[in-house]
């Protein structure tokens, strides 16, 4: 099997592990390992969006599933915390994506 298939199948099944959830798309992995890659200064959705090629929509949704935001429906927090927003310094309005502490601990497993 090729080196960067393995890699990116041990990475999927890492990150199906570290979330607990048996059926993780791949466009996640890659919206959170986009976030990843970005570092300390984050990146907006709209780079990620430029970047990736995908739509706001879409985008959107995976930031809110990726991150933790409470459930009205539900009365209790969801989402797989492996990032969080902040509001970027430059931009009021604008908020900056960055690795949780959970997302953190989810790299360093990565990179084993």
């Amino acid at each position: 099997m090729d080196d960067r298939l393995y890699a990116f199948a041990k990475a999927l099944g890492t990150l199906r592990r570290a979330v607990g959830k048996d059926d993780i798309p791949a466009v996640w992995l890659e919206f959170f390992i986009a976030v990843v890659q970005h570092g300390e200064a984050g990146v907006t959705t709209q780079e990620l969006i430029g970047e990736l090629g995908m739509s706001q929509g879409n985008a959107s949704r995976i930031v809110k599933i990726l991150s933790r935001f409470y459930n009205h429906h539900k009365k209790e927090s969801d989402g797989l915390d492996l990032i969080v927003t902040a509001p970027d310094p430059h931009y009021r309005h604008r908020q900056r994506l960055f690795v949780s502490e959970h997302g953190k601990a989810v790299v360093a497993e990565l990179k084993k």
